[in-house]
């Protein structure tokens, strides 16, 4: 009788301790719902890029310019990037990807010589500008991967603006 007490005792101290982890668990949940549903919907960012350019003997202000437009629907992301130069240089495509902790990783999809090119793109969202990882990368089956994340730096600051 004894052995069945202790033995009974320990059944139910083992599901008290699983209990308690899965509360914390799903209490980890909804707070990472609630931040992502606080950044639900689209966001735009642009930034303009100025150049003194030498023609002749004239020196001109050229500018150029970055564009992110994204929408957050959950941990999912999808968006446009662009980039445009005043002398109508354009590269210009769409991504689509996962947010997880403000980061947002993606395969961005864009037009280069006439041909279709692929490469990782990973945004790091703050509450008033985006930033772009650069970093060395290499081709896997077809899309341009980074070679170590973690020797990225954030280069390029995009200020964020209202949606028109």
């Amino acid at each position: 009788m004894k052995r069945h007490l202790i033995l009974l005792f320990l059944f139910i101290a083992i599901i008290s301790c699983k209990k308690e982890n899965k509360k914390t668990i799903t209490n980890t949940a909804i707070e990472e719902i609630s931040n992502y549903k606080a950044m639900e919907g689209k966001h735009c960012f642009i930034s303009a890029i100025e150049n003194k350019v030498l023609k002749g003997k004239d020196t001109i202000l050229e500018k150029d310019y970055l564009r992110v437009n994204l929408n957050i629907n959950g941990k999912k992301v999808s968006g446009q990037y662009s980039f445009t130069t005043s002398n109508s240089v354009s590269n210009e495509g769409f991504f689509e990807g996962s947010i997880e902790n403000n980061i947002i990783t993606s395969i961005y999809t864009y037009k280069q010589n006439n041909k279709e090119a692929k490469e990782e793109i990973i945004f790091k969202l703050e509450e008033n500008q985006i930033s772009v990882l650069g970093g060395e990368k290499e081709e896997r089956d077809g899309i341009y991967y980074f070679k170590d994340k973690a020797q990225g730096i954030y280069m390029i600051q995009i200020p964020k603006i209202n949606c028109e």
